[in-house]
This record gives C-alpha cells, structure tokens and sequence, in this order.
C-alpha cells in the first residue's frame, strides 16, 4: 500500500514524499513461487543431447547427397573425358613450345585451311610471331582452366 509523509514547512511549499512498503499479500506471493535453480549437470546434458541430435541430421543429409553408384559410374566417364582433354592440351602446348624453339625467324609458314577446303598461308615472320604468342596465352588460359577442373572434380 501506498502511505504519504509529509515534511516539515520550512517557508517554502508542502513537499509529499511517497514510500512503498510491501503488503502482506505482496509477500505471501512471493514466498508461493518459489526460485527454479538450474544445475549445471542437467545444462551439460541437454547440450550433449543437441550435439547428438545435429549430428544424426547432418549425417541423414549428407547421406540424401551421397552419389549412387549409377552416379559415381557417369561421374568416372566424365572425369575420364577431361583427363583425356587435359592431356591433348598439353601434348598440344609442348608441341608449339617446340616450334617456337625451333624456328629460326626465316623459314616459317603457317598454313590455314577451313572446312569448305580455303587455304590460307602467312610466311611473314612478325606476323607468325604474334600469331605463336597468341597461340600460347590463349593454349595456357585453356589449359590452366582445365587443370583446375581435373582438381576441383568430385567422383
């Protein structure tokens, strides 16, 4: 309950000062609900429940994601198919760092020819030279892209 005091009138105004003290009811509904404690044994077992509960659910997904074999049979052909892509680009790239090796700036020709039989031949020798160095960073962006995909696959 609520109970006012008044202070002394020192000259200057009426000043009420409140207090509030508990009822008895207060602390009869107090004393009824008593504090829960929680033990530290009984918070180290529900975390090691949680702990066993995640990892039966992360095991269950990883499980959906696992590859049948049909799967894992078609993955093996395809990574068979760019090992065999890897290796023809690499033979490729050796053989044109052979010709840059070899040539002597003098006697080289490039030949081109398209589908329909046009054929198209370069003897000049600045011209051959960018051409091979073209050949070569565009060879090797291929080749280092592949080599990452042969890494990077997941049978």
């Amino acid at each position: 309950m609520n109970t006012q005091k008044q202070t002394p009138n020192n000259g200057n105004a009426q000043k009420k000062v409140l207090t509030l003290k508990p009822t008895e009811e207060m602390k009869k509904t107090e004393n009824a609900t008593p504090k829960k404690e929680v033990k530290k044994e009984e918070i180290v077992k529900t975390a090691k429940i949680s702990a066993e509960e995640t990892k039966k659910q992360t095991e269950t997904i990883i499980k959906s994601f696992a590859p049948s074999a049909e799967e894992r049979i078609k993955n093996a052909e395809n990574f068979k198919i760019l090992t065999n892509k890897f290796a023809h680009l690499k033979t490729k790239s050796d053989e044109l760092k052979r010709f840059k090796i070899s040539s002597d700036g003098t006697k080289e020709k490039i030949y081109l020819e398209n589908a329909e039989g046009f054929k198209f031949e370069v003897s000049n020798s600045k011209i051959i030279d960018e051409t091979l160095n073209l050949l070569e960073t565009t060879l090797n962006n291929i080749l280092g892209e592949t080599e990452e995909q042969v890494k990077n696959f997941v049978i």
